[in-house]
């Protein structure tokens, strides 16, 4: 029962062999938290050596806020599309997923 609700929440429901949209946009969510890594290790000077740290480090921290706003709309946006499309498409009885149970 675990292993039929984890493929209805991560397999496409119009292509049981692809990834749905909901796992893809909730992965898409992670890029904003690999930034911040990325800005904290330059803070400390783990990558920023040799360069302006300071400056580097601002550019970083602009870029960062920047891509988190954009991709925390994209990826929130196709998430809800996604599991709202897959819910819909299993009300009807036309989630691939969900047909492959019965054979």
């Amino acid at each position: 029962m675990i292993k039929k609700i984890f493929q209805w929440i991560t397999l496409s429901s119009a292509d049981p062999k692809k990834y749905s949209l909901s796992v893809k946009m909730a992965l898409l969510a992670a890029v904003p938290y690999i930034l911040g890594i990325v800005s904290a290790s330059c803070g400390i000077g783990l990558v920023c050596i040799g360069l302006d740290a300071e400056g580097l480090n601002q550019f970083i921290q602009v870029s960062e806020n920047i891509v988190v706003l954009v991709l925390s709309l994209v990826s929130a946006v196709g998430f809800v599309y996604g599991f709202l499309r897959k819910l819909y498409l299993s009300a009807l009885g036309e989630n691939k997923v969900v047909e492959e149970w019965s054979r």
